[in-house]
């Protein structure tokens, strides 16, 4: 029989902050976040990947999934998901996002 798995104070603020507003993209984001930190890598990416799926323009979240997808082996998928930031970062005149998701993608294609 194995030990449940401890939730940290961080990871259960968050989780109690949903319950009261699941559709909170911020919290969406922040529970994946803490995800990856505790080592569920490929939970926080499917967590990421939910919330672009609702919320496509939460723009703050496609550098770090591309980072994830990276660092799982998952190259192409990460260029995707680069690629589609910077057109949302463009569309939404953020050009420092634009630069910073560009940059990875022409990192990841050299």
């Amino acid at each position: 029989m194995s030990v449940p798995h401890r939730l940290s104070p961080r990871l259960q603020q968050i989780l109690e902050m949903l319950r009261e507003d699941p559709g909170d993209a911020f919290l969406r984001y922040a529970l994946a976040l803490e995800k990856a930190k505790e080592g569920q890598l490929q939970e926080a990416i499917e967590l990421v990947q939910e919330l672009l799926h609702n919320q496509p323009e939460y723009l703050g979240a496609y550098y770090q999934l591309g980072q994830w997808l990276e660092q799982t082996q998952q190259p192409e998928r990460a260029k995707e998901i680069y690629t589609a930031g910077v057109a949302l970062a463009r569309n939404k005149k953020q050009m420092k996002a634009s630069r910073e998701l560009q940059q990875a993608l022409d990192f990841l294609e050299d």
